[in-house]
Parts: structure tokens; C-alpha cells; sequence
């Protein structure tokens, strides 16, 4: 209700300007504030004491969780500013299955972010760490667990480390298809493995997957899914590799013409 958010921001604002007025905090910009590192360790030793550290650990990831954005270009800005608490909630080792859970979200995320700004070595320990804790709580082939597998792939392929990709993305693979995991990410898997063959010049290993993948894609999840358009997109650059430009540019208007009327049906 109104006044329920009328009392929620009255609090917060009685909060913050008690830890302003003692100095526990600053005030950055007109959006964030910061805590002196001896504050936050005297805070952290104070919880830690009072056997309250893990409850208060929970709350942060949750809330860092509901800031920290879904992977996708229009968000890097937004990630940016989470990152520094993104990586300090990533650090908690609370045995709380939930948290442990939303912990993994957050590793993945972080992983992805900080894949698309070149920090490779670090998004790397994010996806590894990530794909660790989902197996364990939910099994090798369970889909989220796929999907950690899936952004390790891709930032091996970055790295240019093809040979360990190639491997990961077979062992999953084979692992996948013995459980009938989820289309969608099986799918990701196979078109990402055909990727790290194009980067390598493999172009007709790489056509040889995509046509596999384009077929499986189109009996499972239909001609309008985003999996058979990734493909076709996939297929347009294999042939733009080797100078097939007018199979490359038909793909590429069987892509535009079936997006675009999925967007005039949404």
C-alpha cells in the first residue's frame, strides 16, 4: 500500500542519515553511497561474533541478486555499478541451500559480465565455481547447469583455448542427450561447439553441426523459436567464410522476415 511505502522510505531515509551523521558512510553520487573498509570490518567482526554473519550474508545475496541484471548488452552500465558487491556476496560461503543457489546466479552473471569486458581469467573462475555448485545441488545434466557450461565454452572460445572447449562441450553434450536435458540448452551447446570450430577455420565441421543442429531444432521447438533463427544466423557466417555469399544472404532474410513477423504477433 502507499503508506506501507510511505513507512518503507521514511525508514531508509532515517538510516541512512543516522550512518551519514556518524560517518559510517558517504555519499558517492545522487545513487550510491560508500563504507569505509575499516567500518566494514569492524561491522563484519561484530556479526561474526554475535553468530549473526550467515543471516546477514543471505539478506545481501538476495538483494544483490534482485540488482544484479540478467545478461544481455543493454545492461554492462547496470552491471557495472553491482559488480564491487556482486563479487564481495560471490564471496560468502553460507550453507544455506538457497543462498548457495542465488550464490551460483550471481557467479554466472559476474562470469558473463565480466567475459564481455575481457576480464577473462576472472570470468572463467565465475563460470567454473558456478557450474561446481549447480552440479552438485542439482546434477551434471540439470539445464542450469548446462548453462554454466555453456558460458565456460564461450569464454574458452574467447580465450582462443579450443581444445579444452571442444572437450567440455562434447563431455556435455554426451551427458545432455543420456538425460534428455532441455532442448534449449543442448542446442546452445552444439551451435557454440560449431563456433569454436569456425574460429579454428574448421568451416566444414562447422556447417556439418549447424545443419544438424538447424534440423533437430526445427523437430523440437518449431520453425518460430529463437534456436532455429541462431542457427540459420550461424550457417550465414559459416558460408560468408567461404565466399557463399548468396546462400549467406538468403539465411540471413529467412532470419529477418520470420523475426520480424514474431514481433508484429507479440
Amino acid at each position: 500500500s502507499d503508506r506501507r511505502q510511505y513507512e518503507d522510505r521514511r525508514r531508509r531515509i532515517t538510516s541512512l542519515g543516522t550512518l551519514i551523521a556518524y560517518s559510517f558512510i558517504t555519499k558517492s553520487t545522487e545513487e550510491t553511497y560508500d563504507m569505509h573498509r575499516l567500518v566494514h570490518l569492524v561491522t563484519r567482526r561484530w556479526l561474526v561474533k554475535k553468530q549473526r554473519f550467515d543471516d546477514f550474508a543471505s539478506r545481501a545475496t538476495s538483494v544483490i541478486l534482485a540488482a544484479c541484471p540478467r545478461p544481455g548488452w543493454k545492461n554492462l552500465d547496470v552491471f557495472a555499478k553491482v559488480l564491487p558487491h556482486a563479487r564481495a556476496v560471490a564471496s560468502h560461503r553460507v550453507k544455506a541451500e538457497r543462498t548457495v543457489m542465488e550464490r551460483a546466479v550471481i557467479l554466472h552473471r559476474t562470469g558473463w559480465y565480466l567475459g564481455r569486458t575481457s576480464q577473462f581469467v576472472d570470468a572463467e573462475q565465475c563460470a567454473v565455481e558456478s557450474q561446481r555448485i549447480r552440479e552438485e545441488y542439482l546434477g551434471p545434466s540439470h539445464r542450469q547447469a548446462l548453462w554454466a557450461v555453456y558460458l565456460r565454452l564461450w569464454i574458452y572460445g574467447e580465450q582462443g583455448n579450443f581444445p579444452a572447449a571442444t572437450e567440455l562441450a562434447k563431455g556435455a553434450l554426451e551427458r545432455g542427450r543420456d538425460s534428455d536435458a532441455d532442448a534449449d540448452v543442448i542446442l546452445a551447446i552444439t551451435r557454440i561447439l560449431a563456433w569454436i570450430h569456425r574460429r579454428q577455420g574448421e568451416l566444414p565441421e562447422a556447417e556439418e553441426i549447424l545443419l544438424s543442429c538447424l534440423e533437430t531444432a526445427k523437430a523440437k521447438l518449431g520453425d518460430h523459436h529463437d534456436q532455429p533463427l541462431y542457427c540459420l544466423r550461424d550457417l550465414a557466417n559459416v558460408y560468408i567464410k567461404q565466399g557463399r555469399r548468396d546462400e549467406a544472404q538468403g539465411q540471413l532474410e529467412v532470419v529477418i522476415a520470420t523475426r520480424g513477423r514474431l514481433q508484429g504477433n507479440e
